[in-house]
């Protein structure tokens, strides 16, 4: 489906005004509105959007904070999906994995693609979780525990 032409920067606009909205949200630690604007900036994206898997990125970090595993693994994915090559989505995902006792496996995998892609902040975390499967015989069990405020593992909620 083609749009009209100056369509999709309008549509760029709307998404990324939502996104700054929401970012300012998520820096407020009102995490149920930032939701909502990323929501309205996903929406709102052209599928074409080039900072559509950042929208995704940043309601990961919003869903996290609200205890929304589930949601937060869904836009970690599709982050990851939408930018194979960016390290964050996979530290997204590494991270929202960590917090599932069965999903430790894939946790280490997405960690290990972040820092392969660069990403120097998601070394520690790699290195705590190869610890605690270590610990834990090399699997499940434990949840979150350690691993302090969210907030500072995705960067205050986003590029």
């Amino acid at each position: 489906m083609t749009m009209p032409a100056g369509e999709g920067d309008a549509r760029h606009r709307a998404a990324s005004t939502a996104k700054v909205r929401g970012s300012g949200l998520y820096e407020a630690g009102n995490f149920a509105q930032a939701v909502k604007c990323f929501n309205e900036a996903i929406s709102v994206a052209a599928p074409n959007d080039p900072d559509l898997h950042l929208y995704h990125s940043n309601r990961c970090a919003a869903r996290l904070q609200l205890n929304d595993l589930p949601g937060a693994t869904s836009d970690a994915e599709r982050c990851t999906q939408l930018a194979p090559a960016w390290s964050k989505g996979w530290s997204r995902l590494g991270n929202c994995l960590t917090r599932d006792p069965t999903q430790l496996a894939r946790a280490k995998q997405s960690l290990e693609k972040a820092v392969r892609l660069g990403n120097a902040e998601a070394k520690p975390a790699l290195e705590d979780l190869k610890r605690r499967m270590a610990a834990e015989g090399g699997g499940g069990g434990g949840g979150g525990g350690g691993w302090g405020d969210w907030r500072t593992w995705f960067g205050g909620g986003g590029s």
